[in-house]
């Protein structure tokens, strides 16, 4: 993580970013992205029980599985974007998605993207 998006905590507090659907808002165009944060399933093929981020591809289908492109990790202290979807000279776009995310869910009006006028709309939350 780099100073933009490293947030600053309180050494005792943990930063949780709940499981649900953001809508991220760019300031230059508006276009809007929405990702998802969901745990696997225990049962599940792929990293059970793991916190894992998606982006929404195809916004007329959120409901079909293939829709979604898993990116990274959530864990209590960031958002790790998988090697494969970093970038190799600058920021992947992945990359750019999981520092706004976390920058303002965690930080706030605090995050340096919120200053950039970026936003974080939760459109869904839910407790598992």
């Amino acid at each position: 993580m780099t100073e933009m998006d490293s947030p600053k905590l309180h050494p005792d507090r943990v930063a949780v970013l709940f499981n649900g659907d953001y809508a991220l808002s760019s300031p230059k165009n508006g276009e809007v992205r929405t990702l998802q944060v969901r745990t696997q399933h225990q049962r599940s093929g792929f990293c059970p029980g793991r916190r894992v981020v998606k982006l929404l591809l195809v916004e007329d289908a959120p409901e079909d599985f293939y829709s979604w492109e898993g990116f990274a990790f959530c864990e209590d202290v960031g958002i790790h974007v998988w090697r494969s979807k970093q970038g190799e000279e600058t920021r992947s776009l992945h990359d750019k998605l999981a520092a706004i995310l976390w920058g303002i869910e965690v930080r706030g009006e605090a995050s340096k993207w919120f200053e950039l006028g970026y936003r974080v709309e939760a459109r869904y939350r839910c407790i598992a």
